[in-house]
C-alpha cells in the first residue's frame, strides 16, 4: 500500500506549524514472479511482505478505545490474459491489545475494474482477534478486500498482519493452496497529541493537540460505500526543524470524502506564534518525500465560495511554485481574542481507492 500525504506549513518567526493531509490509496501491480500472480512474493515459507496482499489501517493513530478500519486488499497482478489464483483464503490476525469491533464484511472486483460488490452469504470466520475469509477464484487482475472495523483499547504500536493463501490455476502445482503470501499495517493507539477515531456521523469531528497548538478535522460521510465508518486523525507532533530549532505539524487524515469532497481543518493556535501574522503569512504546502519541507509551495486562497482555485489534484513530490495543481487552499484567517487565533482550510483528499505507482 502506498500511502502520500502532502504537508502545510506556516512559518513564523522561530515557531513553525503545519497541517498534514493524507491521500490514502493502494498501490497498483502488474506482472509477478510466482505464476505472475505476485510480483513481489513473501518467499517460502513467507518472511518479506508481498505486492499482491496489502493491508491498510485508517487512520493510522488513534485515541485509547478508539476505532479504526482494517483493509485487506488481494490483487491478482498476473494481468486480464494472466493465471487464476484459486481458492484464496485472507487472513487478518490482531495483536493482544487490538480487537474487532463489527462484523467483517468481503467484497470482489472483476477485472479490469475497481468496482466492489459483497460476496453474499457473509463467508468469514471471525473472532475478536482475527478474521478469515475464503472468496474462491480470483482471475488475472481481480481484485477482493475485507473490511472490519477495529478498536484500540491499550496505547502501543501495533503490527496487523496479513495473509494470502491461493493456488495457481494455468500449469501451477495441484492440491492448492500452494502459494502464501503475507504483509502487515500498523495501529498506533494513545500516541500524545494525536486524537483518532472511526465513526458513522453525517458530521464527524475531531481535535488533537499540545503545547497550545490544536488541529481540527471536520468531515462528512466517506464516499466509498465499502466502508463500515469515517476514519479520521487530527494532532499535532514536533520534529527537528534544524540546528537547534523545534517546529510543530499538525496531521490530519480522512478518507476520499462525499459531496463536495473537503474536510474543513482548524490550525488553532493560543498564542498565536511570535513572529507570526495571522493575517498575512503564508502557508505553506510540503511536497519532500519525508515531511522535511525540503521543498514545498505556496498554499492559494479559495474562492468566495471555499472552493480551490485552478485544477485540483495531488502536488507531486518534490514540487516547487509555482504548482500546477492544488488540494487545499485557506478560506479563513480569524483572531479569537487574547492573543490566539485560528486558520481554516478546505482540503480535499484523492479517491479513496486511487492507484499509485512507484
Amino acid at each position: 500500500m502506498k500511502q502520500h500525504r502532502t504537508k502545510l506549513l506556516v512559518l513564523g518567526g522561530a515557531a513553525a506549524l503545519a497541517v498534514m493531509a493524507a491521500v490514502l490509496a493502494f498501490a497498483a501491480g502488474s506482472r509477478a514472479a510466482s505464476g505472475s500472480i505476485c510480483k513481489t512474493n513473501s518467499g517460502t515459507p513467507p518472511t518479506s511482505p508481498a505486492s499482491c496482499i496489502q493491508e491498510f489501517v485508517g487512520p493510522d493513530s488513534i485515541s485509547t478505545g478508539g476505532d479504526a478500519v482494517s483493509i485487506t486488499k488481494f490483487h491478482n497482478e498476473a494481468g486480464i490474459s494472466g493465471a487464476t489464483a484459486t481458492h484464496v483464503l485472507l487472513t487478518l490476525t490482531l495483536p493482544a491489545g487490538v480487537t474487532t469491533d463489527g462484523t467483517a464484511k468481503v467484497f470482489v472486483a472483476a477485472p479490469g475494474t475497481t468496482t466492489y460488490t459483497p460476496i453474499s452469504p457473509n463467508p468469514c470466520t471471525q473472532t475478536s482477534a482475527s478474521v478469515s475469509c475464503p472468496v474462491g477464484n480470483i482471475k488475472g487482475d481481480g481484485r477482493a478486500k475485507v473490511v472490519v472495523q477495529v478498536k484500540g483499547n491499550t496505547p502501543d504500536s501495533y503490527s496487523l498482519k496479513v495473509e494470502a493463501t491461493y493456488g495457481e490455476g494455468g500449469g501451477g502445482p495441484s492440491n492448492p493452496p500452494n502459494d502464501d503470501q503475507i504483509n502487515s499495517g500498523t495501529l498506533n493507539v494513545g500516541v500524545a497529541g494525536i486524537a483518532g477515531d472511526c465513526t458513522n456521523g453525517q458530521t464527524n469531528t475531531v481535535t488533537g493537540g499540545a503545547g497550545g497548538q490544536q488541529t481540527q478535522v471536520i468531515t462528512g460521510l466517506a464516499v466509498d460505500g465499502t466502508l463500515p465508518c469515517t476514519f479520521i486523525e487530527a494532532g499535532v507532533t514536533a520534529f527537528a526543524g534544524g540546528p537547534g530549532v523545534t517546529k510543530n505539524f499538525a496531521s490530519v487524515e480522512f478518507p476520499g470524502l462525499s459531496g463536495n469532497g473537503y474536510a474543513t481543518v482548524y490550525m488553532i493556535f493560543n498564542p498565536v506564534p511570535t513572529g507570526f501574522n495571522l493575517n498575512k503569512s503564508p502557508i505553506f504546502e510540503d511536497t519532500s518525500a519525508d515531511a522535511s519541507f525540503s521543498t514545498f509551495i505556496t498554499v492559494p486562497a479559495c474562492d468566495k465560495k471555499g472552493n480551490i482555485v485552478g485544477p485540483t489534484g495531488n502536488p507531486v513530490v518534490g514540487q516547487q511554485d509555482p504548482s500546477p495543481v492544488n488540494d487545499s487552499c485557506i478560506f479563513a484567517r480569524t483572531s479569537l481574542g487574547k492573543g490566539s487565533g485560528e486558520i481554516g482550510l478546505h482540503v480535499l483528499a484523492n479517491p479513496f481507492d486511487q492507484r499509485f505507482q512507484g
